[in-house]
This record gives C-alpha cells, structure tokens and sequence, in this order.
C-alpha cells in the first residue's frame, strides 16, 4: 500500500486545493445561472434600441409642452394682475354706494348705473 501511496503522491491534491475545488461548485452553478438568466441580452438589444428611438420625438415633445406651459402660467398671472387691479377699480368706483357687503361690488355698479331697473311694458 505505501508503494501505491508513494506513486500516487505527485497526481493527489493537497487538501487546500480540494477544499478551493468543493466551493467551485456553487460558484459554478450561480455562473450556469447568470448565463442562463443573461442568454436572452443580445436579442433584447434591438428592442431596447426600438423604444429608445420610440422615445426621443416624444421627450421633444415634453419639453414643448413644458415650454408652453411656462408661457400658460405667465397669461395666468398677468390676467390675475388685471382682474385684481379691476376688481379695486370697480370696489372705488365714485357715486356706488358701499352699501350691504353681501352684494358684490358689480352688483352695486350694476344699481347705481340703473341696469337691475325692472323692465316696464
């Protein structure tokens, strides 16, 4: 047997490079995995690049829109600004009563230019 031992000495493994060799297996078979779970990249690539260029006219049309929002804001504003210097015109209007405060200021106007008078047949 130790003859047999002797001869086989040069082809047998010191045990670090079996204990290395026993946790390939794992790592192997997460490779087997990741090769399997990746087979399929290459012909998504193409579909990947199809709906980027899908994409693109729509971005351009996004910023468009953000564009003319930007602009919808400011008319919103400026018309703000106008109803609101409006509004302080027609509550400081000379010769309309203030009167009772449940009746909006247009309403008042309305009375003292004599447009609520009831039409008479």
């Amino acid at each position: 047997m130790r003859l047999k031992d002797g001869l086989l000495a040069p082809v047998r493994l010191s045990e670090r490079a079996v204990a290395a060799l026993e946790e390939l297996g794992p790592m192997h078979r997460e490779l087997v995995r990741m090769r399997e779970q990746t087979a399929s990249m290459p012909d998504l690539l193409p579909e990947l690049q199809r709906v980027s260029e899908a994409l693109a006219p729509l971005e351009e049309r996004l910023v468009g829109l953000e564009h003319a929002m930007a602009g919808i804001v400011g008319r919103i504003g400026e018309i703000q600004d106008t109803l609101d210097v409006l509004k302080e015109d027609v509550e400081h209007v000379p010769g309309i009563p203030a009167g009772d405060e449940t009746r909006s200021p247009l309403d008042r106007a309305r009375d003292a230019l004599g447009a609520n008078e009831p039409d008479t047949p």
